[in-house]
């Protein structure tokens, strides 16, 4: 008996992570933020009249010690310029207002971080960074976990371009 849930747990677990890999996300997600589900701005600390609630907005959670997080700040920095692309809002796991303004001052951001505690990521289980999130009206339409999906960053790209020729000339 032991021995059965032993290796069905184990495979269990394989099959998981096998998901995981193919699919970029958990096999079981019992988090509160999934697709389809209506934003709750209490979640970030947030009045109901929060602005997520309405328009495109991409809600980024990330930490300041990831080095993948890192190489998301200017490709949201761009996005966030952008007219035609959804607004950016920063999750950061720092719970000072001095940290948070010392953080956005470093990497120049232009988009508004929103400082919250570890506590919060567990209770929504916020278990990889970066964990994006493309609200839509304040609907959870997409969830990307650890990198930005090909669509939408084809959209980065041809408007990257058009920027870079407008600057030039």
């Amino acid at each position: 008996m032991v021995l059965a849930t032993f290796v069905s747990s184990g495979t269990l677990t394989f099959a998981s992570f096998e998901y995981f890999e193919k699919n970029g996300s958990p096999y079981i997600d019992l988090s509160p933020l999934q697709t389809n589900r209506t934003w709750q701005p209490k979640w970030l600390g947030e009045d109901k009249d929060s602005k997520l609630m309405s328009g495109n907005n991409i809600v980024i959670f990330l930490s300041t010690e990831c080095p993948q997080c890192k190489k998301w700040l200017n490709v949201l920095k761009l996005v966030h310029y952008r007219d035609d692309l959804p607004e950016v809002v920063g999750v950061v796991d720092i719970n000072t207002v001095n940290e948070r303004q010392e953080f956005v001052e470093s990497y120049g951001l232009n988009y508004p971080v929103i400082g919250v505690d570890a506590k919060q990521y567990e209770k929504l289980q916020i278990i990889s960074v970066p964990t994006a999130f493309l609200l839509k009206d304040g609907v959870i339409k997409e969830k990307w976990i650890g990198q930005i999906p090909q669509h939408f960053a084809r959209r980065i790209r041809e408007g990257d371009m058009s920027y870079y020729a407008m600057s030039n000339s």
